[in-house]
């Protein structure tokens, strides 16, 4: 009785591995390597993001596993097996949320997997499979992002270079944490492309002059946000500008592993204090700016740089813009943003964000 407990156990650890964590990992992988193959329902025709993300099926998946290793063991027949299998793959096409291709490849993909846990029959081995699987398909999935991420668009500033390489040559460990960080979090998306970046950039720049002001210059919060300046000011034909906002702790160093400092004083809402670590030299006085940070999240960091444009560089007017707002309830005067709702962990650029 005990032991068949232990099996019925593991068997749901299993089905909740392959649907929260494998299938995720599986459909990135068959998105950035093969093609973007969307859920059939039309909400989903001009959608690019992770929820409309089809191949392979995870529901088919995980119902092959489940009930091939159930079968296994006696404790189904062969026939409710298949039959559990073939409803969900009807059900999942019946509803449009996953073609034929779809269910066709999450059943072969589950078929395999199932295969390999009876062969495997041992808890132990299974556990270290399915370890061992996850740390491949993260490697998979660093190989597939850093090949994408080799080459930058013509329109970012050379004098970035240095500040590019460093973020797409972080320590692996990094890395690998970072994709580890987006299983975790389900609303993330992993990776924003650079055509992706240049289409949402677009719609900016649409609502930046939509306020029919007359700017002077867009000031770039390093580094993503100075990345995106360079883009910016080459479409509306104005100055680019650079400053640096940083924690205090840090005293403006920080290095490859901060972000995990950072990510716990965030789950713990510790205070920050932020400086400004790379000024602005030119004359800004009396002139209209836009202020860019690639996502905001606390407001520290844009509201830091907001009180120095007004405050020590005399400006008339700050616009603040983001692509991505992950805090509703920030009070920014005339924030201007793409969306709150696809929030990407991994930039075009690289890691480190």
């Amino acid at each position: 009785m005990k032991s068949n407990n232990i099996f019925l156990l593991l068997v749901l650890f299993i089905g909740i591995y392959h649907y929260i964590i494998c299938n995720p990992l599986e459909k990135n992988i068959f998105r950035y390597t093969f093609y973007n193959d969307r859920r059939p329902k039309i909400e989903c025709k001009n959608d690019d993001s992770f929820r409309c993300y089809g191949m392979p099926s995870g529901h088919t998946e995980t119902a092959a596993v489940i009930s091939l290793l159930l079968w296994s063991k006696k404790y189904i027949s062969i026939y409710l097996a298949i039959t559990i299998i073939f409803l969900t793959m009807l059900q999942r096409l019946l509803s449009k949320m996953h073609s034929p291709q779809q269910v066709i490849v999450g059943l072969i993909i589950g078929t395999i997997y199932s295969a390999i846990y009876i062969k495997l029959n041992n808890p132990l081995y299974i556990l270290l499979f399915i370890c061992l699987l996850t740390l491949f398909y993260i490697i998979v999935l660093i190989k597939i992002i850093d090949n994408k991420i080799i080459e930058y668009p013509e329109w970012i500033d050379k004098n970035l270079s240095s500040v590019l390489y460093k973020k797409r040559n972080v320590y692996y460990s990094v890395k690998i944490l970072t994709i580890i960080h987006y299983l975790y979090y389900k609303e993330l998306y992993l990776f924003y492309d650079w055509k992706m970046l240049e289409n949402d950039l677009d719609i900016l720049i649409r609502k930046i002059k939509e306020t029919n002001i007359k700017f002077d210059g867009v000031v770039g919060i390093k580094s993503g946000g100075a990345i995106l300046s360079n883009y910016i000011a080459k479409k509306l034909n104005i100055k680019y500008y650079y400053i640096k906002v940083s924690d205090k702790e840090y005293n403006c160093k920080k290095n490859n592993f901060s972000f995990i400092n950072d990510y716990k004083k965030n789950i713990f809402n510790e205070k920050k204090e932020y400086e400004v670590c790379e000024e602005i030299s030119e004359d800004l006085s009396n002139k209209n700016i836009i202020l860019i940070d690639e996502l905001i999240k606390t407001g520290n960091t844009i509201n830091k740089s907001i009180n120095y444009l007004l405050n020590e560089k005399n400006v008339n007017f700050v616009l603040p813009v983001t692509l991505i707002l992950d805090n509703n309830n920030l009070n920014i005067n005339n924030l201007l943003y793409i969306n709150d709702k696809n929030k990407y962990i991994i930039f075009p650029w690289g890691y480190d964000n």
